[in-house]
Protein backbone atom coordinates (compact mmCIF):
# COMPACT_ATOMS: atom_id res chain seq x y z
CA UNK A 1 0.00 0.00 0.00
CA UNK A 2 2.76 2.41 0.88
CA UNK A 3 4.69 1.74 -2.49
CA UNK A 4 1.34 2.23 -4.31
CA UNK A 5 0.82 5.66 -2.52
CA UNK A 6 4.76 6.98 -3.84
CA UNK A 7 3.92 5.79 -6.96
CA UNK A 8 0.28 7.59 -6.83
CA UNK A 9 2.54 10.69 -5.62
CA UNK A 10 5.60 10.44 -8.43
CA UNK A 11 2.69 10.19 -11.24
CA UNK A 12 1.42 13.78 -9.68
CA UNK A 13 4.17 15.47 -9.38
CA UNK A 14 5.09 14.48 -12.99
CA UNK A 15 1.82 15.63 -14.37
CA UNK A 16 2.27 19.26 -12.14
CA UNK A 17 5.80 19.54 -13.92
CA UNK A 18 4.69 18.45 -17.06
CA UNK A 19 2.09 21.85 -16.43
CA UNK A 20 4.05 24.16 -15.40
CA UNK A 21 6.40 23.06 -18.51
CA UNK A 22 3.75 24.08 -21.10
CA UNK A 23 2.56 27.26 -19.14
CA UNK A 24 6.04 28.61 -19.10
CA UNK A 25 6.70 27.58 -23.01
CA UNK A 26 6.20 30.61 -25.80
CA UNK A 27 3.30 30.28 -27.20
CA UNK A 28 2.88 28.97 -30.51
CA UNK A 29 1.00 31.28 -33.95
CA UNK A 30 -1.08 28.34 -35.11
CA UNK A 31 -1.92 30.54 -37.71
CA UNK A 32 1.25 30.96 -39.72
CA UNK A 33 2.02 27.81 -41.89
CA UNK A 34 5.90 27.08 -41.69
CA UNK A 35 8.10 24.52 -44.02
CA UNK A 36 10.70 23.21 -44.51
CA UNK A 37 12.39 21.55 -47.66
CA UNK A 38 13.86 18.59 -47.48
CA UNK A 39 15.29 16.76 -50.81
CA UNK A 40 16.77 13.08 -51.03
CA UNK A 41 18.03 10.95 -53.53
CA UNK A 42 18.19 14.05 -56.01
CA UNK A 43 18.65 12.65 -59.75
CA UNK A 44 20.95 14.41 -61.97
CA UNK A 45 24.94 15.37 -62.50
CA UNK A 46 25.35 17.00 -58.92
CA UNK A 47 28.77 16.55 -58.03
CA UNK A 48 29.87 19.86 -57.87
CA UNK A 49 27.61 21.25 -55.87
CA UNK A 50 28.45 22.68 -52.20
CA UNK A 51 25.25 24.41 -51.68
CA UNK A 52 21.81 25.19 -52.24
CA UNK A 53 19.93 28.38 -52.19
CA UNK A 54 16.21 29.08 -52.56
CA UNK A 55 15.34 32.66 -54.04
CA UNK A 56 12.15 34.81 -55.02
CA UNK A 57 12.10 37.38 -57.62
CA UNK A 58 13.52 41.20 -56.49
CA UNK A 59 13.55 43.86 -58.95
CA UNK A 60 15.19 45.74 -56.60
CA UNK A 61 18.54 43.44 -56.65
CA UNK A 62 21.17 43.66 -59.51
CA UNK A 63 20.51 39.83 -59.55
CA UNK A 64 17.02 40.35 -59.81
CA UNK A 65 15.91 38.27 -57.02
CA UNK A 66 16.62 37.65 -53.25
CA UNK A 67 18.06 34.66 -51.30
CA UNK A 68 15.51 33.39 -48.58
CA UNK A 69 17.36 30.14 -47.61
CA UNK A 70 20.55 28.70 -47.85
CA UNK A 71 21.83 25.24 -46.98
CA UNK A 72 24.59 22.83 -47.73
CA UNK A 73 24.69 19.47 -50.11
CA UNK A 74 25.02 16.48 -48.40
CA UNK A 75 24.91 12.71 -48.99
CA UNK A 76 22.86 13.85 -52.46
CA UNK A 77 20.21 15.80 -51.19
CA UNK A 78 19.73 19.17 -49.24
CA UNK A 79 17.16 20.64 -45.97
CA UNK A 80 16.23 24.34 -46.49
CA UNK A 81 14.24 25.79 -43.54
CA UNK A 82 12.59 28.60 -44.74
CA UNK A 83 11.67 31.89 -43.16
CA UNK A 84 8.37 32.09 -40.70
CA UNK A 85 7.45 34.94 -42.88
CA UNK A 86 8.28 37.62 -45.50
CA UNK A 87 8.40 41.58 -45.91
CA UNK A 88 5.67 42.74 -47.54
CA UNK A 89 7.69 44.39 -50.18
CA UNK A 90 8.14 40.66 -51.72
CA UNK A 91 4.78 40.01 -51.83
CA UNK A 92 2.42 40.59 -54.78
CA UNK A 93 -1.13 39.63 -56.48
CA UNK A 94 -0.59 36.24 -57.81
CA UNK A 95 -4.03 34.68 -58.14
CA UNK A 96 -7.01 36.20 -60.44
CA UNK A 97 -9.03 38.49 -57.60
CA UNK A 98 -12.52 36.74 -58.73
CA UNK A 99 -11.27 33.09 -57.93
CA UNK A 100 -9.89 34.32 -54.18
CA UNK A 101 -11.90 34.02 -51.31
CA UNK A 102 -10.24 36.81 -49.66
CA UNK A 103 -8.71 39.20 -52.84
CA UNK A 104 -6.39 41.55 -50.54
CA UNK A 105 -4.05 38.10 -49.93
CA UNK A 106 -0.82 38.96 -51.66
CA UNK A 107 1.69 35.73 -52.40
CA UNK A 108 5.27 35.08 -53.23
CA UNK A 109 6.46 32.20 -54.54
CA UNK A 110 10.55 30.28 -54.76
CA UNK A 111 11.34 31.16 -58.43
CA UNK A 112 13.99 28.87 -58.14
CA UNK A 113 16.16 26.32 -55.94
CA UNK A 114 19.75 26.70 -57.07
CA UNK A 115 22.70 25.00 -57.07
CA UNK A 116 26.26 26.37 -56.30
CA UNK A 117 29.81 25.16 -56.64
CA UNK A 118 32.76 25.86 -54.11
CA UNK A 119 33.34 29.03 -56.02
CA UNK A 120 29.61 30.06 -55.54
CA UNK A 121 28.93 29.77 -59.18
CA UNK A 122 25.44 29.21 -59.97
CA UNK A 123 25.25 25.67 -62.17
CA UNK A 124 22.00 24.83 -62.16
CA UNK A 125 18.77 24.01 -60.71
CA UNK A 126 16.48 21.84 -58.83
CA UNK A 127 12.76 20.89 -59.22
CA UNK A 128 10.65 18.35 -57.63
CA UNK A 129 8.75 16.99 -60.49
CA UNK A 130 7.70 14.06 -62.54
CA UNK A 131 10.03 12.63 -65.42
CA UNK A 132 8.51 14.24 -67.77
CA UNK A 133 8.94 17.86 -65.67
CA UNK A 134 5.62 18.29 -67.05
CA UNK A 135 4.22 18.42 -63.43
CA UNK A 136 5.49 19.76 -60.64
CA UNK A 137 5.82 21.54 -57.31
CA UNK A 138 5.64 25.00 -56.22
CA UNK A 139 6.21 26.65 -53.02
CA UNK A 140 4.09 29.51 -52.32
CA UNK A 141 4.12 32.30 -49.23
CA UNK A 142 0.53 34.06 -48.46
CA UNK A 143 0.32 36.75 -46.03
CA UNK A 144 -3.22 35.36 -45.55
CA UNK A 145 -5.70 32.27 -44.99
CA UNK A 146 -7.80 31.65 -48.20
CA UNK A 147 -8.57 29.76 -50.87
CA UNK A 148 -8.62 29.77 -54.85
CA UNK A 149 -11.24 28.03 -56.61
CA UNK A 150 -12.24 28.49 -60.15
CA UNK A 151 -11.36 27.60 -63.63
CA UNK A 152 -11.03 29.77 -66.54
CA UNK A 153 -11.56 28.29 -70.16
CA UNK A 154 -10.59 28.61 -73.80
CA UNK A 155 -12.02 27.09 -76.36
CA UNK A 156 -11.28 26.13 -80.09
CA UNK A 157 -12.55 24.00 -83.14
CA UNK A 158 -10.82 20.85 -82.28
CA UNK A 159 -9.33 21.60 -78.62
CA UNK A 160 -10.47 23.17 -74.83
CA UNK A 161 -7.98 24.58 -72.60
CA UNK A 162 -9.34 24.48 -68.83
CA UNK A 163 -7.16 26.36 -66.37
CA UNK A 164 -8.05 24.88 -63.34
CA UNK A 165 -7.33 26.20 -59.57
CA UNK A 166 -8.37 23.76 -56.53
CA UNK A 167 -5.94 25.39 -53.62
CA UNK A 168 -6.92 25.83 -50.09
CA UNK A 169 -3.69 28.16 -48.79
CA UNK A 170 -2.63 28.90 -45.30
CA UNK A 171 -1.01 32.31 -43.66
CA UNK A 172 2.83 30.72 -44.19
CA UNK A 173 4.20 28.78 -46.93
CA UNK A 174 1.82 26.49 -49.36
CA UNK A 175 3.06 23.22 -51.82
CA UNK A 176 1.09 23.80 -54.50
CA UNK A 177 1.05 21.02 -57.37
CA UNK A 178 1.19 21.85 -61.18
CA UNK A 179 -0.31 18.86 -63.51
CA UNK A 180 -2.40 18.51 -66.62
CA UNK A 181 -4.82 16.20 -67.81
CA UNK A 182 -5.77 15.30 -71.27
CA UNK A 183 -8.60 13.52 -72.96
CA UNK A 184 -9.94 13.35 -76.67
CA UNK A 185 -14.00 13.38 -76.94
CA UNK A 186 -15.81 13.62 -80.09
CA UNK A 187 -12.47 14.85 -81.78
CA UNK A 188 -11.99 17.66 -79.32
CA UNK A 189 -8.91 17.80 -77.38
CA UNK A 190 -9.87 18.69 -74.09
CA UNK A 191 -6.59 20.02 -71.28
CA UNK A 192 -6.93 20.61 -67.81
CA UNK A 193 -3.75 22.42 -66.51
CA UNK A 194 -4.40 22.11 -62.53
CA UNK A 195 -2.91 24.29 -59.50
CA UNK A 196 -4.31 22.27 -56.51
CA UNK A 197 -2.80 21.99 -52.87
CA UNK A 198 -3.97 18.30 -53.12
CA UNK A 199 -0.98 16.13 -53.99
CA UNK A 200 -2.72 13.90 -57.47
CA UNK A 201 -2.33 10.24 -56.05
CA UNK A 202 -1.33 9.08 -59.82
CA UNK A 203 1.83 11.15 -60.53
CA UNK A 204 5.31 9.98 -59.18
CA UNK A 205 7.70 13.15 -57.69
CA UNK A 206 11.43 13.12 -57.51
CA UNK A 207 14.05 15.73 -57.02
CA UNK A 208 15.92 16.71 -60.23
CA UNK A 209 19.01 18.68 -61.18
CA UNK A 210 19.18 20.23 -64.45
Amino acid sequence: MKTLKINNIIILLAVFSMWVSSCNKEPKNEDTNSLEIIALHVIGDTGNITNVIATIANDDSSDGFYIIAKGEYENNGFHLKLPPSLAYHYLEEYFEPKMMSNPNARCAVIEDIIGLDSNGRMIGSFEFADETGESKAVYLYSDKTFTVKGCDSYYGNTYEDHNVFECELLRGWNIIYEYSTKVTKDSVTIYKWIKATQKPSDINFHWKFN
